[in-house]
């Protein structure tokens, strides 16, 4: 049925001769067939897949410029003289698989065969892996029973061999997760999909965490002591894990003296215990709507560790005096004691900035703390948005694209701080450069669009993908630009310009200000004590390269991971919202034209869903932007019509329940008309 992987002897001298390539294999998502492979920043090789798994390392055949028989494309490139070799798509075959990633775990249906032989067939969710058959014997009662080939109950599988010879995968049930289109049900797919370990926290963890703990004694006398300094913490509302707290004291020379202040969660999590280990295992915490899958145990994360209102506790500062044009006079490290004399949430602050003379209520401020007022933590607040907004001119002047400045503050000293004492273990986060093909085509795609300023240059390409940041509110087309952020050790690369994070515009960036929710900043936090100390760990990990890089690799993975089981659970429960809720007339932005659909962004939502009930349209070029005209038929209340449609269109969009897809939602493009009158 397949071809069979080449032996390893083989391939390890092919490699030498340099006729292979290596590189991790993507999968188109929705269309198995098709995958890409990027062996260079600078392009990727095609390579057609219908066996091989989603982000698996694999070795494939270098057919440099040749394209393919069956490579649609060919006839294209024949018959165009103005193509060149550079041009052409690169195609490949998977012939090894060096490393597989994927986790061989699927959520889908079961579905009996025809004849079973003592098998049913499963059906993975994921159409980029195969049909697997699992022991009849493994499946529920009920179905084993049942007649029909349906059944309404998720189950999660695991894919235990797959050889040439056949075209289904053998497998074994792992578990039944419930009814298809619940809430709790699809929630524990999702999780199982991306791998999330929902096991309690075991009693050898929970036995080493104190019961009722108090700040000890020696910890007073080590410590810097700033509990009588305004300090306060600015988070969502349903935060529960408060990792960082500002504080902002005018100097009488008309300075700033900042600080950001930081959980000690190193204090409480030491290397190589039971908590540690699980915590470094886990990496992250996973945010769903409903709730939190937290990395460490809630008597941590939510009490001991939490910068909560009215308590004394633990942390790790910076504090620096600032200029007020936001330059760094001096600056502190250590670690010191606070106590949060309230806990903000993000309206209350963006409240007091869009209304910084607003006479206050008490009833109407979150609760106080200590002998603080409100006009003092107004004060503070109105204070650092002076010097965030004066940061802020600085790093937009030289490309910059981040906000928050006074949070990357710690994060920017940090790393300085660490790559001095740690050259070659440091553990720091970078985002590359775009490739110069990448850059080209958005600025080709800028120029196209008509957006001025569309030179080549990466900082050119960002002040226009600014300049029209009112059509692409949620940042779709800078990320276009972008590759992802990762974290990595200083001893990974020879240049200090591999260091560098693109979108943030500066060279050295680290993690240091969420070590409740990321153990990364935890690795960190251990970094800068020894360095602070002077103490040598030879044998701590903060010290071991091989050991930091296999880390990093684990934190991207899971960083990715949390992003998606995020989106997936909002994803989730919109379509619920829209099942109860709908149908739901909404503004739409067009943000890709295909060949029968286009691509809409819910603007309300902030999510991207393809439109599909395009009938009669055509797809042309009008110096070289692409527009979609739609010819809508006559009905009883409106005449034909043609509709122009173009990158960043504003559209009506009918939302509504998707009775084919359980749980899902369709985007229906409204005529132009009915939605002029339902204005």
């Amino acid at each position: 049925v397949f071809e069979e992987y080449w032996p390893k002897e083989l391939v390890k001298k092919q490699l030498k001769k340099g006729k292979l390539l290596q590189g991790h294999v993507r999968i188109n998502p929705k269309n198995y067939k098709q995958a890409f492979v990027p062996i260079t920043d600078k392009d990727e090789s095609f390579v057609g897949s219908n066996e091989d798994f989603n982000d698996y390392k694999m070795l494939s055949q270098d057919l440099q410029n040749k394209l393919t028989v069956e490579d649609a494309t060919t006839d294209t490139v024949k018959n165009s003289d103005q193509q060149t070799s550079s041009s052409l798509q690169k195609t490949g075959k998977v012939i090894y698989l060096k490393e597989r990633k994927h986790p061989r775990i699927s959520c889908g249906h079961l579905r009996k065969e025809k004849q079973p032989n003592g098998f049913a067939l499963f059906i993975p969710r994921d159409h980029r892996l195969p049909r697997i058959r699992v022991p009849l014997i493994q499946c529920p009662k009920d179905f084993q029973q049942q007649s029909d080939e349906t059944y309404p109950d998720l189950f999660l599988v695991e894919i235990v061999n797959w050889t040439a010879t056949n075209h289904f995968a053998a497998g074994k049930l792992l578990r039944r997760l419930g009814l298809e289109g619940e809430i709790e049900s699809e929630t524990e797919a999702i999780l199982a999909e991306f791998q999330v370990d929902t096991t309690p926290f075991s009693n050898e963890i929970l036995k080493d965490l104190p019961a009722d703990w108090k700040i000890p004694k020696e910890q007073l006398k080590c410590r810097k002591d700033l509990r009588s300094l305004c300090i306060f913490t600015i988070d969502p509302a349903t935060a529960k894990d408060l990792d960082d707290a500002l504080s902002c004291k005018p100097l009488d020379n008309g300075n700033f003296e900042v600080g950001v202040h930081i959980a000690d969660v190193s204090y409480f999590v030491q290397e190589n215990t039971p908590v540690d280990k699980l915590a470094r295992k886990r990496t992250i915490t996973f945010y769903l709507v409903q709730k939190a899958i937290t990395m460490l145990p809630s008597a941590l994360c939510e009490n001991y560790c939490s910068l909560n209102a009215g308590e004394d506790r633990l942390t790790f500062s910076v504090i620096w005096e600032l200029t007020p044009n936001g330059k760094i006079v001096n600056e502190w490290f250590g670690k010191s004691i606070i106590n949060s004399c309230c806990k903000m949430n993000y309206d209350h602050a963006q409240d007091i900035l869009d209304n910084p003379t607003k006479s206050w209520k008490l009833q109407d401020f979150p609760q106080i703390f200590g002998s603080h007022t409100i006009p003092k933590i107004v004060s503070v607040i109105l204070n650092l948005n002076k010097i965030a907004q004066e940061l802020l001119k600085g790093r937009r002047s030289s490309g910059a694209i981040e906000l928050n400045q006074v949070q990357l503050l710690p994060n920017i000293s940090v790393a300085k701080k660490i790559v001095t004492g740690f050259p070659k273990t440091a553990f720091l986060r970078r985002q590359p450069s775009p490739s110069d093909e990448m850059t080209q085509n958005v600025a080709r795609y800028c120029k196209n669009l008509l957006i001025p300023g569309h030179n080549n240059d990466y900082r050119d390409i960002q002040a226009s993908l600014l300049a029209i940041e009112a059509n692409d509110p949620n940042g779709y087309l800078l990320e276009a630009v972008s590759h992802r952020a990762d974290y990595f050790c200083s001893g990974s690369f020879e240049s200090k310009d591999d260091y560098w994070h693109y979108c943030l515009n500066i060279p050295l960036y680290t993690h240091f200000t969420s070590p409740i929710r990321r153990y990364p900043d935890i690795i960190v936090h251990r970094q800068l004590f020894s360095l602070l100390e002077e103490k040598s760990q030879e044998k701590s990990i903060i010290n071991d390269t091989t050991k930091l890089e296999a880390l990093a690799k684990v934190c991207n993975e899971r960083k990715l991971a949390q992003f998606n089981v995020g989106k997936k659970s909002a994803e989730l429960f919109f379509t619920f919202y829209v099942r109860n809720c709908g149908p739901l007339l909404e503004d739409a932005m067009v943000m890709g034209l295909l060949d029968s659909a286009i691509d809409v962004l819910l603007i309300k939502y902030g999510l991207v869903k393809r439109a599909l009930n395009l009938e009669n349209w055509k797809l042309t070029r009008k110096t070289k932007k692409p527009k979609l005209i739609l010819y809508w038929n006559a009905t009883a209340t409106t005449k034909d019509l043609p509709q122009e449609i173009s990158l960043f269109s504003k559209v009506k969009v009918i939302i509504q329940d998707d009775s084919k897809q359980t749980p899902g939602f369709m985007a229906l493009l409204q005529h132009p008309n009915i939605a002029a009158r339902n204005e």
